[in-house]
């Protein structure tokens, strides 16, 4: 397996959650992201102690990395935890 030439900087970006909040939405969510969103939510808001994951599935251009940027930063990120990862699967 060949070792990756990036730095580890590269890998990760570091957001300040508070001056984007000050700052506002730029857009609203459609009302197709409005309704995955609100599922979302209803998800993380159970009561669950062992961790988990979850797919969010919309159509090519619905707009997957908004809704799920949206979503982890008003609710995992804000609630303290430090770190979320993404995957991006291949097709099925």
């Amino acid at each position: 397996m060949a070792k990756s030439t990036k730095k580890s900087s590269e890998w990760f970006c570091k957001y300040d959650l508070a001056k984007a909040r000050r700052q506002g939405l730029q857009r609203k969510p459609e009302v197709h992201q409005s309704r995955s969103l609100d599922k979302l939510i209803k998800w993380y808001s159970k009561d669950v102690q062992e961790s988990r994951g979850g797919n969010l599935m919309l159509p090519t251009g619905a707009g997957k990395t908004f809704t799920a940027t949206h979503f982890l930063c008003r609710h995992p990120l804000s609630a303290g935890r430090k770190e979320v990862a993404t995957t991006k699967l291949p097709p099925i």
